[in-house]
């Protein structure tokens, strides 16, 4: 083989693998490239659509086709989140309550005053809201726990005598219960996030009696509701685009109430659409 016709044959080579090299244009993003009809017709030039759409707003992972859908979903999502804490909480229940049990014998009136100023609630929260231009967060939480310590209470009989038959009767606190509306203001350090939160609303707690006069046993429930507005500082960390995971404080500005806590957050929207 001379030198010519090998020069010309590694040039075809070359061209050839160029040629399969070369990406595939059905995936891109651009213009589709013209495509001709053959047959008796004869060949007409046809210029296609966009080849795809893009679905997510994730820097840094703009991609069309399966792998850009499949990692971050449709970028129309809203920015909603689920949020899922557990929390210790301090607080003053403030119960002093009476009434009575009625036994096959008489009716027995009573008196029920706490042991401990403060109970110790331990418990776990749900919260759903949503992300807000300017980093504004708007969204409701609800709270339920029961106390683990500081909830025993002494029971006063009314009008027995010493020599006469009375029932055994205890109390203790049993449930708390809160739900409220959240608005928070946050800002993000790279993966890292700050907010100053303002949870206001309505807490319940409960307490039980329990009477025992012979084989008869008695139960009586007392409610006892307040209001609260507790500010509360939350860091987070951003564990993926959807996953955050976060430690927050508060204290309450209307009773005498401090919690601290943990939570786990679910975001629809990938890193909450930058908001």
């Amino acid at each position: 083989m001379t030198m010519r016709g090998a020069a010309f044959g590694f040039a075809i080579a070359a061209a050839v693998i160029a040629a399969a090299s070369r990406p595939a244009r059905a995936g891109s993003c651009g213009r589709g490239s013209g495509s001709s009809s053959g047959g008796g017709h004869g060949g007409t030039g046809v210029t296609g659509g966009p080849a795809c759409r893009e679905t997510t707003d994730v820097v840094g992972r703009r991609e069309c086709g399966h792998f850009g859908a499949a990692w971050a979903g449709p970028a129309r999502q809203p920015p909603i989140t689920t949020e899922v804490a557990f929390f210790t909480r301090w607080l003053d229940t403030g119960f002093g309550v009476s009434g009575a049990m009625a036994h096959d014998t008489g009716t027995f009136d009573y008196q029920v005053s706490s042991r401990d100023d403060r109970d110790t609630v331990v418990g776990a929260a749900l919260r759903v809201g949503s992300a807000l231009p300017a980093h504004l967060y708007l969204g409701a939480d609800f709270e339920v726990g029961g106390p683990v310590s500081g909830n025993r209470a002494d029971v006063e009989m009314l009008g027995v005598g010493s020599d006469q038959p009375a029932p055994s009767m205890s109390a203790s606190q049993a449930l708390y219960m809160a739900a409220g509306g959240v608005g928070a203001i946050r800002g993000r350090l790279g993966p890292a996030t700050l907010a100053a939160e303002v949870v206001a609303g309505v807490r319940m707690t409960s307490l039980s009696v329990e009477s025992n006069y012979g084989a008869c046993v008695l139960h009586d429930t007392h409610r006892h509701q307040s209001t609260f507005v507790e500010p509360r500082l939350k860091i987070g960390l951003w564990v993926n685009p959807w996953l955050t995971v976060a430690g927050f404080a508060g204290s309450d500005l209307v009773g005498d109430s401090r919690m601290v806590g943990a939570s786990l957050a679910f975001h629809l929207r990938a890193f909450d659409r930058g908001w």
